[in-house]
Order: C-alpha cells, then sequence, then structure tokens
C-alpha cells in the first residue's frame, strides 16, 4: 500500500511538473493592442515573450527574429539576450502579408521555433460609405470569436456583416425564445462600426409545414431546410423585426434555396417566404430593404439542382417584393467573369430592373494556393464593381479548420487561428484603393483585362491577363495628363514614366492598378504581345513508345478544380499524385501517330459515353498550325469495360466518322496498381502531321471519385474551349532524324 501511495504520489508531482511551467510564446503589441495580427499604417508595434498567466522576466537565452516580407526578403532581424524583450518593430515600408519568426526559449531551457503571419495595412475609412459596399461572411461562431473577427473585419474596411438569424436557435422550443445570442453578436458589431445584414431562415423542427410536399429526389443527398409552417414564420420575422428592425438596413431572405442541400421546396414556395417577409416589414413601417436569397450558379449549372431554372421562376414569381438581387458565383475569375456577363444578359432578358449584389463569393485555397486566393479575389472584387453591383461580399473571414484538403476550411481571409492570410491584404487594399470609385469604360480586349473607374480627380485602371499560359502583355496609353503610378495587389504604389502624353505598362497574371492624376480617362492605344518565350519540344519517332515520357502532369499547377463550390462536396479537391496524376508518350512510325496515357487514379468512375460530362475521361487536341482545324478526341472506358471514342473537328466537319473509323483506341484499367492506360493511333496525315513540322497539342485529363468531376489535369486549361487553330496550345515536333534506341 505504501508503494501504491509513493508511486501516486510520483505521478501527481510529474503532472503538476509538466502542467506549472507553460511555454513562453512570442506576443505582438500591435497599436494598442489587439487579439489578431493586423498591423495599421501609423501604429507602434512592441514584440515581447509572454509565459503563463503574466509576463515574466523570460530566462536568460538567445532569441532569434526575423520579419519577412511578402517577396520573402528580410525586412527586420534581432539576434540577442530573450531579457532585452519588450522591442520595437518598426513600421514597414510595404503594405501586405508579412511573416515574423525564429526561436526563442522554451521550457528548461530548450529553443522553440515559432512562425506567425501578419498583416501590414492602410488605414481604413470609418463612417457611413456611399456607392459600393464591401461586406464579408463572418459565421456565427462563439462570441468570444466573434468579437476579434469584428475587429479583424473592420480593420480590412468592411462595411458591414452576412451571416444567419436561425429562427432554429431563437426559438428552439415552442414560445421559448432566446435572442441572447444574436444580442451579443450584433453588439459586437457595432462597437466597431459595423452593419448586419441577416440571413432569415433555417425552421425548427417543430415548426415545420406538415402537409408540405418534397421535392427531393434520390440522388439529390441530405436537405437541412425542410419548408417552415409560414404562420409560424412569420411570428418569427415580427419578432425578429421588433427586436433589431430600427438597426438593420438589409435583410436576407433565406440562402441558397436552389440547392437541395439548403432548400426542399420549389421556386415558388420560396417566393412565399420573400412576400411574408415584404409584408411584415410594411407592417412595422420599416424602411430595411430586402436581398434575394444567393442564388447559386445560373440556370442548370449545378449537378444536383433540381429545378434547372430556380432563379428565373423564384424572381418571376417574387416580383416587388424584393429590393436586390443576390449572387454566388464560386471559384476562379475566369469562370466567374463568364458566368457573371451571362448572368447580366440573363437579367435584362427576364426584365429584372432591381440592383443586384456578389453577397458571397469567394475561391478556396484548397484549388489554388493562398498567393493565387489573394489574386483572384482582386480580379473578382473590382470586376464585379465594374459591372454594377451595388455589394461585394467574401465569403468568409476565417478558415473554418485546418484540413488543406477540405475545401470549406480554406475559404477565409485569415487561417483559423486568426492569423491574416494573402487574402486579407489583398481585401483591405482594394476596398481602400476602390473605394468610391465609379466605373465609366471597360477597355477589355482578349485576354486582357482593362477597366476604367474614376474617383474624384484620379483614374483607376486595374489590369491583368487571365489565361492559364498568359504571356506578358504590354498596354500602351495616349492621353496622360499629369503624373501616373503602378499600385501592386496590396496597395503599394510605384512611380511609372510616361512620355509624351504616352505610357506604356506591361501586364502579367498578377494583377494590379494603373493611378492617373487626371479626371479623363485616357484612350488604350494597342495592347499586344511582349516578345514570345515559346519553346518547341523535339520527340523521338519511338514507334513503340519504349522511352521516357514526354510529358508529365502530376503537380498542383497542371490542376484546374471543377467541382461546385458546395459544402456537399468540400472533400472533394485534388490530393496529390496518387488521387490523379497523367504520364504521356507520343510516337510516329509508317505515317501512324501513337499517343499513350498511363493515368494514376485511385479512383476509376466510368462514364456511359464520351459525351457524358462526367466520369473520368481523357481528352487529346491537335492543330498542326495556328488557323487550321483543332481536332478533338475524347477516350473513355465505358460501364461495360468497353473503350469509347468520339472525334470533333473545329471549325465542325459535316462527317468526321470516316477519321473516327481509321483511328485505334485501346484503354486497359489495373484497380490493384490504380492506373489506367489509354492509347490512340491515328493516320497522321488525317491531321496533317508530318515529322520535323511542327504541331500543336493538349493534353485534358478529367477526374471523378464517383459524386462530382472534381477537376482535371491539363498541359493548358479548357475553360471557355480551346480556341479553333490551336491557338495558345504548346508545340510539339517529330524529329525527322532517326531514333538511335530504335
Amino acid at each position: 500500500m505504501v508503494r501504491l501511495l509513493l508511486f501516486c504520489t510520483f505521478l501527481i508531482a510529474l503532472a503538476l511538473q509538466g502542467r506549472s511551467a507553460p511555454a513562453p510564446a512570442i506576443k505582438l503589441q500591435l497599436g494598442k493592442g489587439t487579439p489578431v495580427s493586423v498591423w495599421r499604417q501609423g501604429e507602434m508595434a512592441e514584440i515581447r515573450i509572454s509565459g503563463g498567466s503574466a509576463d515574466a522576466a523570460p530566462p536568460r537565452h538567445d532569441v532569434d527574429l526575423s520579419l519577412r516580407d511578402f517577396d520573402d526578403n528580410e525586412v527586420w532581424s534581432f539576434r540577442g539576450k530573450a531579457e532585452d524583450l519588450p522591442l520595437d518593430l518598426p513600421e514597414p515600408k510595404r503594405f501586405g502579408p508579412y511573416t515574423l519568426s525564429g526561436t526563442i526559449p522554451g521550457n528548461g531551457g530548450k529553443t522553440e521555433s515559432f512562425q506567425r503571419h501578419l498583416a501590414y495595412v492602410p488605414r481604413a475609412a470609418s463612417g457611413d460609405h456611399g456607392s459600393m459596399q464591401y461586406g464579408i461572411v463572418l459565421l456565427n461562431l462563439p462570441i468570444p470569436l466573434v468579437k476579434p473577427g469584428a475587429l479583424a473585419c473592420r480593420l480590412a474596411g468592411a462595411d458591414f456583416i452576412r451571416s444567419s438569424m436561425s429562427w432554429k436557435e431563437a426559438e428552439a422550443a415552442p414560445g421559448r425564445w432566446d435572442w441572447s445570442y444574436y444580442d451579443d453578436y450584433f453588439g459586437a458589431l457595432r462597437s466597431r462600426g459595423l452593419r448586419w445584414v441577416p440571413i432569415l431562415w433555417h425552421a425548427p423542427p417543430w415548426g415545420l409545414d406538415k402537409t408540405h410536399r418534397s421535392t427531393l429526389k434520390p440522388e439529390s443527398g441530405v436537405c437541412r431546410m425542410p419548408f417552415p409552417d409560414r404562420r409560424l414564420w412569420a411570428d418569427f420575422i415580427l419578432r425578429a423585426l421588433e427586436r433589431y428592425g430600427k438597426e438593420l438596413r438589409t435583410v436576407e431572405v433565406w440562402n441558397e434555396p436552389d440547392l437541395p442541400y439548403f432548400a426542399d421546396f420549389t421556386p415558388e414556395e420560396y417566393a412565399e417566404l420573400l412576400k411574408d417577409v415584404r409584408r411584415a416589414i410594411e407592417a412595422k413601417h420599416l424602411p430595411i430593404r430586402i436581398t434575394t436569397c444567393g442564388f447559386t450558379c445560373l440556370p442548370g449549372q449545378h449537378p444536383k439542382m433540381i429545378f434547372k431554372d430556380y432563379m428565373p421562376r423564384a424572381l418571376k414569381a417574387a416580383a416587388g417584393a424584393y429590393d436586390c438581387h443576390s449572387i454566388h458565383f464560386h471559384g476562379g475569375f475566369t469562370d466567374y467573369k463568364e458566368s457573371l456577363n451571362r448572368f447580366i444578359r440573363l437579367r435584362q432578358e427576364w426584365g429584372i430592373a432591381v440592383p443586384w449584389a456578389a453577397n458571397e463569393t469567394a475561391v478556396s485555397a484548397s484549388f489554388c494556393g493562398r498567393k493565387r486566393q489573394a489574386a483572384i479575389l482582386f480580379e473578382k472584387m473590382v470586376y464585379s464593381q465594374a459591372k454594377g453591383a451595388e455589394a461585394y461580399v467574401w465569403h468568409n473571414l476565417r478558415d473554418l479548420g485546418k484540413d488543406p484538403k477540405n475545401a470549406e476550411h480554406n475559404y477565409g481571409l485569415m487561417d483559423n487561428d486568426y492569423e491574416p492570410k494573402e487574402a486579407y491584404s489583398a481585401y483591405a487594399a482594394t476596398v481602400h484603393l476602390f473605394r468610391g470609385a465609379e466605373p465609366i469604360r471597360d477597355l477589355s480586349r482578349g485576354e486582357c483585362i482593362c477597366l476604367v473607374f474614376r474617383r474624384g480627380k484620379e483614374i483607376l485602371i486595374p489590369v491583368w491577363t487571365f489565361s492559364g499560359k498568359s504571356r506578358e502583355r504590354e498596354v500602351v496609353f495616349s492621353g496622360i495628363q499629369g503624373k501616373a503610378y503602378f499600385a501592386d495587389l496590396y496597395g503599394n504604389r510605384r512611380d511609372l514614366a510616361v512620355r509624351s502624353g504616352t505610357l506604356r505598362l506591361p501586364v502579367s497574371k498578377v494583377p494590379g492598378t494603373l493611378l492617373l492624376e487626371q479626371e479623363e480617362a485616357p484612350e488604350l492605344v494597342e495592347v499586344h504581345l511582349a516578345p514570345p518565350q515559346e519553346t518547341v519540344i523535339r520527340l523521338a519517332a519511338d514507334p513503340k513508345l519504349t522511352g521516357a515520357p514526354c510529358i508529365h502532369l502530376e503537380k498542383r499547377e497542371s490542376y484546374h478544380a471543377t467541382a461546385p463550390a458546395d459544402p456537399s462536396f468540400a472533400d472533394c479537391v485534388w490530393r496529390g499524385a496518387g488521387d490523379c496524376s497523367a504520364k504521356l508518350w507520343m510516337g510516329m512510325n509508317g505515317g501512324i501517330l501513337r499517343v499513350r496515357a498511363e493515368i494514376r487514379d485511385d479512383v476509376h468512375t466510368p462514364p456511359c459515353t464520351p459525351e457524358v460530362p462526367s466520369g473520368d475521361k481523357v481528352q487529346f487536341f491537335f492543330a498542326p498550325q495556328r488557323g487550321t482545324p483543332l481536332f478533338k478526341f475524347s477516350l473513355v472506358l465505358d460501364r461495360e469495360g468497353k473503350a469509347q471514342m468520339q472525334c470533333k473537328e473545329s471549325p465542325a466537319r459535316k462527317n468526321t466518322d470516316a477519321l473516327r473509323r481509321k483511328c485505334r483506341v485501346s484503354i486497359t484499367r489495373d484497380d490493384r496498381a490504380h492506373l489506367t492506360n489509354y492509347e490512340l493511333r491515328i493516320p497522321a496525315a488525317e491531321l496533317g502531321i508530318r515529322q520535323g513540322v511542327p504541331f500543336r497539342f493538349n493534353a485534358v485529363i478529367f477526374d471523378d471519385d464517383g459524386r462530382v468531376q472534381e477537376g482535371y489535369h491539363a498541359l493548358v486549361p479548357v475553360s471557355g474551349g480551346p480556341t479553333s487553330g490551336g491557338t495558345g496550345l504548346p508545340q510539339f515536333v517529330f524529329s525527322e532524324r532517326k531514333d538511335p534506341q530504335k
């Protein structure tokens, strides 16, 4: 017994020893102190080491600190003793994301490494703002997390916050109302000068319409939001307006009901919910505007939509009940541009005259990486403003988790620990630069975006190229009357040379803004390619395709996500070469062109035919030279294990059956090795390809793991479709010399 007591005492002592001395940590004191790592222009910053419950004097150990900017330049460093802290951190010379890293003393004299991300941003303008409004989605987190979130939104320059006001949470049981969370939530926003746009939705289980007929289909998946009892729904709306109505300017009715995940009712039934809110607002004599839900996509774009025409039907049925038409178009810029322009045309066809807003749109860093996420934010925000949006809302402030392979975890402007990402700095800079700017002209040409805004006595022109393989352009402006500057993605300006009223500006995929000290817009003289850097890839004849692969598609740079931005597809992201990758061989002998693709794919999902826009498939594009027809071959292994091929020519040829009959296709699948081999044999003369003459080629490898086509690998992305003649496709040539290995 004594031994047992001694042993237990020993264990308790060890546990207490482990808990008694928390490891020291770096503490940033920015300005007057902030729980988020956002450093505003003109504020002081201090570094100290905190240890335990109070900032005690740390041990006499070495400290190594380094502050690096977004170009990985070291802008400040300190190497000395921990007892020399706290230290003043000098204010950076450039706005943008920074990384503070180094080593500090840990428990027991051990050295520990650390890294902190922070953003240095311009001061956000205070007060009420007219013209376009900027918002951020700040989800309904616990109040201790809402408070720093509200501060971070304000420091970024946001005007308002969009988030849920859930009936289910306000009245968990019939007649048992509890508004305490929303009181605290709204209070946190008000304390930071932020307005609130609540989403009115989400009936409790007891508040559903028991007589409602479901619209769901077996393939629709799970619905979280059935149709509410409208009498009880109206009571919820009236009570919410009684409590918060005098302080609200806008309310949103439901969220994404065109997706079965969020609604199990028809467009016309959704319109009735809008009308119920309109009647309640009028009964209370409140000057509150109503925005529609954010519709997720255009008619028929989402694979799980039950009603393909949900948007136009709902808008027509609810005419007069809403003041703003909102959309949620997530993803990259190219798709956003195409969808938005079509959306604007369809609004005219449908006769929708109320203003519109992009009240939830973003892109997950899981799809494109953090730096590209920041660039896409800028592109989508200024393009929306140029096309007349009355508001733009990024989804969302904070990453929902830490899994890089979960798309829903990586939409935030800040990471899960409230450390700002590159997108946060881009948001703050874009709002600061374009607040109050009015669009006056669109000078875009081809793949070069060039938009003209006027802000007071200044002209702003955001410019960039958007094709996946865009080479650098040079745009030439005339009519320059004063000084000219170029602002980068984070708002840092540099002087530009103007000669005789003319300005030549190199433009690339990294967006930026030309600023001119004048009121008159300049003229765009020309947009032209910089000297081409194109190379021709030489191929040996290699008729047996036994040499090294000529193409590798195994990295994120060649992968393009296509899965819808939908919580039910959050895990549908590329997970590395084992998920989907490709090696390709090409050879020619006796006038026969052979192409073989070895695809590593953990899950093979066969479509029925090559025409089906789902399942795994491979596409090969050939064009002998610019201006000649572009041939597309689609290869699939169907559900019966048979190889199928489709052949098309652009511009469309009346009959490709003869060419298809001359081709030979072989496809085999090894499930154990997770490999699929596709081989295509074509008479080279039919394509106009011969040895010694360059031709253009593209390979596209689609990946579908069973639920949706997640994305594809490609030499050149196919968004919008490759152009006739193979413009932009890489060049290959079969050597006229004999293959030494033959």
